[in-house]
């Protein structure tokens, strides 16, 4: 279980329970670890044995005594989480797989965890009662285990989630907040571990020793299902560049998928499993990917077979496999840095401007506003109004609306502004600026959302 496991109003709890547990076995005499990723929660422990053995003994007696956490400790552990990472705690932060899946689901491990500050005691105690039970769990060790282990957690199965669907299927480019840009492709497990290094090669050499466009490409490969993978390419161009980054990346997938690879690509792909790795018996990495592959019930590819496919890597292969997955190409680049006009034409890639707000239907739309209250904005350039299924801003342009019905989650922000956020996991804040009485506009917004979600966010 992980971020992809957690419902909407209730996203980053996975990760606030995880540093509980920790808060509760401290102190801790032995190097350890813990991590929360979009399927897994791992505890990791390295050295002695026995104090190995009583690292995860203590973990799993802190799960067992988790209902009688304190107030102060979970407040202590949202001010870590904070610290960890102030800018998803603070505000929504959609990353690639949000675009593509939305949210609740495998979405939700790029969205951001806003609502953390407002779960509450009772909601961490009962979803670790929901996963962190014994038939959810798996221990693995790189040598024999020790004689002192005793982990016992309580008893119970888990209700897994159903697969997420892709929200986005063609080619397109997506405007995003974040700095530089990003690339994306969903491709068939079994070819992403060697996809992706081979596209790290040629992005390398094209973007930086090539054009000079970048520093580098970090890559983030997530499993998506039983048959296919993320895999990411985050690059970082000055901002100056960041408009013929785009093109010139694209241009880069499209050349490669006619052409092929070169042939130290397809070197370094061959190489990039070596004989000592096919003993994956003793590398943590590989036990922990067999672990989780065992509790989702997929099948996990050996450290032999793995080692046999990159030695048949061919540039044909390798430009096949990108070729079969350029369809569902994403490309994110940071808006406040480019002009649309410098991007590829419309014909080359379609473009998705990722926000909530949208256009009126042809023939009307949404019912007449004309007759409805009206809110008016500060400067008087907009005013907003509100339907029984919409919210409706006016302006010199064409009105444009979002569907109460597409909102998932409402956050009401320490200076009373709201933040709706839609099932793609895009977002608005309403707030002061927006309405003159913005009071009575925040009332009659909220009368028409469920109060199941709306949470209290950070800021």
């Amino acid at each position: 279980m992980g971020f992809k496991d957690e419902p909407t109003t209730l996203l980053g709890i996975t990760h606030l329970l995880e540093h509980v547990v920790l808060n509760l076995v401290q102190p801790v005499i032995v190097a350890h670890d813990a991590v929360t990723t979009s399927e897994s929660v791992v505890f990791t422990a390295w050295g002695d044995p026995d104090d190995v053995a009583g690292f995860l003994n203590d973990v799993a007696e802190a799960v067992c005594r988790i209902s009688s956490i304190s107030d102060a400790v979970l407040v202590a552990e949202k001010l870590s989480v904070e610290a960890e990472s102030p800018t998803q705690y603070a505000s929504p932060t959609s990353g690639l797989l949000t675009y593509r899946y939305g949210i609740p689901g495998i979405g939700s491990a790029n969205f951001g965890v806003p609502g953390t500050a407002s779960l509450t005691r009772q909601e961490v105690i009962d979803w670790s009662a929901q996963w962190f039970v014994s038939d959810n769990a798996i221990l693995t060790f790189t040598s024999p285990s020790p004689e002192t282990l005793n982990v016992i957690l309580p008893p119970g199965s888990p209700d897994r989630a159903t697969a997420d669907l892709a929200s986005i299927d063609t080619p397109v480019l997506v405007e995003s907040a974040k700095e530089g840009v990003a690339l994306s492709l969903v491709v068939e497990e079994g070819v992403a571990e060697f996809l992706a290094e081979a596209l790290w090669h040629e992005l390398i050499a094209t973007l930086r020793y090539d054009l000079n466009l970048i520093y580098s490409v970090r890559v983030i490969t997530t499993r998506v299902d039983e048959r296919s993978c993320e895999i990411a390419f985050v690059l970082d161009p000055l901002p100056r560049n960041t408009a013929r980054t785009v093109r010139m990346s694209i241009a880069a997938l499209r050349r490669i998928s006619r052409k092929g690879f070169s042939p130290a690509t397809v070197l370094a792909v061959q190489k990039s499993a070596d004989l000592e790795e096919a003993d994956t018996t003793t590398h943590a990495s590989f036990l922990h990917a067999a672990a989780i592959d065992h509790l989702l019930d997929r099948t996990s590819v050996s450290g032999i077979q793995r080692l046999r496919d990159a030695q048949r890597a061919t540039s044909e292969s390798l430009r096949q496999a990108l070729r079969n997955h350029l369809s569902t190409l994403i490309v994110a680049y940071d808006e406040a840095e480019v002009k649309r006009s410098d991007l590829p034409d419309r014909s080359i890639i379609a473009r998705d401007q990722y926000w909530p707000w949208q256009q009126r239907s042809a023939g009307g739309g949404t019912a007449d506003v004309s007759h409805l209250p009206t809110w008016p904005s500060r400067d008087g350039k907009s005013a907003l109004s509100i339907t029984p299924t919409h919210l409706v801003e006016t302006s010199s342009r064409r009105p444009i609306e979002i569907a109460f019905a597409d909102i998932r989650l409402v956050g009401i922000t320490q200076d009373n502004a709201l933040t709706l956020i839609d099932h793609r996991g895009r977002s608005t804040t309403i707030d002061e600026s927006d309405a003159v009485n913005f009071e009575t506009l925040r009332h009659a917004i909220l009368e028409r959302i469920p109060t199941s979600i709306i949470r209290d966010f950070a800021k």
